[in-house]
């Protein structure tokens, strides 16, 4: 199926029908959006194969900014979207702001390699987080769906997943319960070196040393049988070079032939009771994941509560595979977690 067989097509009609369903599903109850705009979807667009996937774990436009594929925003006014002014940063830097739509609801074309699809983009609100969604729509003709799935958008999202999972000049950030990518906190941390940082110059020889030791020695800990994981404590009062230390181990395990990614955890401000419990397994589940990475819990004192410690201990240091973690733990005050295992004080 090619481009021009595609763009060939009129399918007004099929739009407004799709936006209509679209305002009609919000005006009243709803149960599932992803179920109701599928079905809205394939009624409307019966010559053409649906698939659903979340912008989270599949970042389409993020995908096509860098390059790796073409998407064109259908302009016409069957679209809801928010448009709003967006800082340039610091004052003092005297730059132009720029302009910026919020998009939920929209259509785009997107040509990848040979294919072409159409995308919807649907985002709304789950009263937890907002929930970014794209349908994938490719022209049936020839192609044969195997157990509901077809081969060009499988090979797309097989493509755009591995691309999304990685990170590109980006330091991965879970807050308000769920995990993001971040480029601003990148920026804010790239450049420092361990120059930058005054500590008893062999305290910080020894953590550079224990940090690349452990990255550099996967083959040590598995032939002495031992798990690989490793956990650091950076225990003392506001201003002794915790942060600045932590930004520097960052830039340097970046800077690595194997670069090691960093997992850091700002808050729990969201999660409440059985959410935070959840937070605390989201948190590990991806850092296993990521794997060989860095996980940093900057201030743990105000993260973990009486009544969520033995849920994370048993995180840390249970009986599930943590093997490539090397956890950062910061500290102010006197550290309930320094009797964990396998960690080392640097106070």
């Amino acid at each position: 199926m090619g481009e021009r067989e595609i763009s060939n097509m009129d399918h007004m009609a099929g739009r407004r029908e799709v936006f209509q369903g679209f305002k009609d599903h919000f005006n009243g109850n709803r149960i599932s959006t992803e179920l109701i705009m599928l079905e809205l979807i394939r009624k409307a667009y019966p010559g053409f194969h649906v698939t659903c996937t979340e912008q989270i774990k599949c970042d389409l436009f993020g995908y096509a900014r860098a390059g790796h594929a073409k998407t064109t925003k259908d302009v016409d006014e069957l679209y809801d979207a928010t448009r709003s002014w967006k800082s340039p940063g610091p004052r003092l830097e005297g730059k132009p702001g720029t302009l910026k739509d919020n998009v939920r609801f929209g259509r785009h074309k997107y040509a990848w390699h040979d294919y072409e699809f159409f995308l919807y983009e649907i985002e709304y609100s789950d009263f937890i987080k907002t929930v970014k969604l794209f349908f994938i729509l490719y022209p049936r003709g020839d192609q044969k769906a195997s157990r509901g799935k077809l081969a060009p958008t499988d090979e797309l999202l097989l493509a755009v997943g591995s691309w999304t999972a990685e990170l590109h000049e980006e330091i991965y950030v879970f807050d308000d319960s769920y995990w993001a990518k971040s480029k601003e906190l990148w920026m804010s941390v790239n450049g420092t070196t361990w120059d930058e940082v005054i500590l008893n110059p062999e305290m910080k020889a020894n953590l550079i040393s224990d940090v690349q030791g452990f990255f550099d020695n996967r083959q040590l800990y598995k032939k002495l049988a031992v798990p690989w994981k490793r956990g650091l404590i950076f225990h003392g009062v506001p201003g002794n070079g915790k942060t600045i230390s932590i930004k520097a181990l960052i830039n340097a395990l970046g800077a690595r032939k194997d670069p090691v990614p960093a997992l850091y955890v700002k808050s729990f401000d969201a999660c409440q009771g059985h959410t935070m419990k959840f937070s605390i397994r989201n948190i590990f589940s991806h850092a296993r994941l990521m794997a060989p990475c860095l996980l940093i819990f900057e201030d743990l004192d105000s993260l973990i509560t009486q009544e969520t410690r033995s849920y994370f201990l048993n995180e840390v240091d249970g009986l599930e595979s943590n093997d490539g973690i090397l956890m950062i733990v910061g500290s102010g005050r006197e550290c309930p977690f320094l009797f964990l295992n396998n960690f080392m004080i640097f106070s």
